[in-house]
């Protein structure tokens, strides 16, 4: 599908076009190809446009394929590339209207809308739609007055006339103000899920990790994809928030088994994925499968960073977050100083290399076994508690 997109995409770019459109999208995974690809095109031509992504929903507020209004929010705020979020299509300004405010609230970024004329009538064999001009004016004004869309237009059933009035209605009115509701979230494919869960703590289930999970080992030995799945979906029944995917194990093909895995995962688990693998290939299969927002599993500075920038950079390709660990080129920190010095050189690199969002890094300060009987690991708990107090109070920055 990237493939066939890009194309157009250059072609419109050559042609002189001002904005580039993802309209008219039903599948979320679809957006982010979308992205992918308008990405790329932009750091090859050494130039980019405004980029608008126009969503489809259904009567109960989410996409066709059961992407939720949070969803899309935490999937798509982060993209640098993206310009604004709205709706176009399959519904009337009646039906459009709660959800857009909804979306303004869920977003800092600019709201378009675009609904139909109406929900769409069969009269004598015919397409109607019953909204008039006016009526369709009175609630574009109201969705810019109100609640603060920015970008106002129709779709299906619209006239000239339509637009015209719509314009007229806008004409010297300024976007209320919003107040935003952004929670820092992941997401699986239909729902968003907060990384600062209350009660806390976000919770990781692990048990469809191979090398953690002796049964879930053996059963991707069998290739036994089914029954992966129904493990996944006890993790999620038994109250986890997202969910550690590791396939690797030697002998197998590591980048095929996520693919299988992954893609099962993403269409029939409601968890964000947590990507367990020390292979960027391996990563960026998963994170090609998934619709949702990924937490990548995990950077840090053992070989100095080189590895750790391959994954930042791919990290904001796909709009994922990353879990960083305390480990540098002299191995794992063991100090609370030393682990805010690690934190401190991710976070640069990190957030003023690669423009991750700050709220995307989760750090993991770590910690020795502190029942080893080593006197000089006895203090690690008291380090390790002291490092993530010190890294909480956003030191780090």
């Amino acid at each position: 599908m990237a493939a066939a997109y890009r194309p157009q995409i250059e072609g419109l770019m050559d042609g002189g076009a001002d904005i580039l459109l993802v309209e008219t999208c039903q599948d979320i995974l679809q957006v982010k190809c979308l992205l992918y690809v308008i990405g790329e095109v932009f750091a090859e031509k050494g130039e980019a446009l405004p980029v608008m992504a126009s969503l489809t929903l259904q009567q109960n507020g989410a996409m066709l394929v059961g992407t939720d209004i949070a969803a899309i929010a935490a999937i798509l705020n982060d993209y640098e590339i993206v310009t604004s979020i709205g709706f176009n299509c399959a519904l009337g300004p009646f039906e459009l209207e709660k959800h857009i405010e909804t979306l303004c609230r869920a977003t800092n970024k600019l709201v378009s809308a675009m609904p139909n004329a109406g929900l769409p009538e069969n009269i004598r064999g015919k397409t109607v739609y019953r909204l008039t001009p006016d009526e369709y004016a009175g609630f574009i004004s109201r969705f810019v007055s109100k609640y603060g869309v920015n970008i106002a237009g129709g779709c299906c059933g619209t006239t000239p006339a339509h637009i015209q009035k719509a314009a007229a209605a806008l004409a010297g009115v300024k976007p209320a103000g919003r107040l935003n509701e952004i929670d820092p979230s992941v997401a699986s494919v239909y729902n968003a899920w907060s990384k600062k869960q209350e009660p806390r703590p976000f919770i990781i289930g692990e048990r469809t990790n191979a090398n953690g999970s002796k049964a879930f080992r053996e059963l991707l030995l069998k290739d036994d994809y089914d029954a992966m799945l129904a493990v996944a979906k006890n993790q999620q029944n038994g109250g986890a928030h997202a969910l550690d995917l590791c396939v690797a194990y030697v002998g197998r093909d590591e980048i095929k088994d996520m693919d299988e895995v992954s893609k099962r995962f993403a269409s029939a688990v409601n968890l964000p994925l947590v990507i367990d693998s020390t292979s960027p290939e391996v990563i960026e299969t998963a994170l090609m499968n998934h619709g949702g927002k990924c937490i990548i599993n995990s950077i840090n500075l053992e070989d100095g960073g080189g590895k750790l920038r391959k994954m930042s950079a791919m990290a904001k390709k796909y709009n994922a977050a990353l879990i960083a660990l305390t480990i540098d080129e002299e191995g794992m920190a063991k100090t609370a100083k030393k682990k805010l010095a690690v934190a401190k050189r991710i976070y640069d690199i990190c957030v003023n290399e690669f423009l991750v969002a700050p709220h995307d890094l989760i750090f993991d300060p770590l910690t020795f076994t502190i029942g080893s009987g080593d006197d000089t690991l006895r203090d690690s708990a008291v380090e390790t508690i002291e490092a993530i107090k010190m890294i909480d109070r956003k030191s780090v920055v």
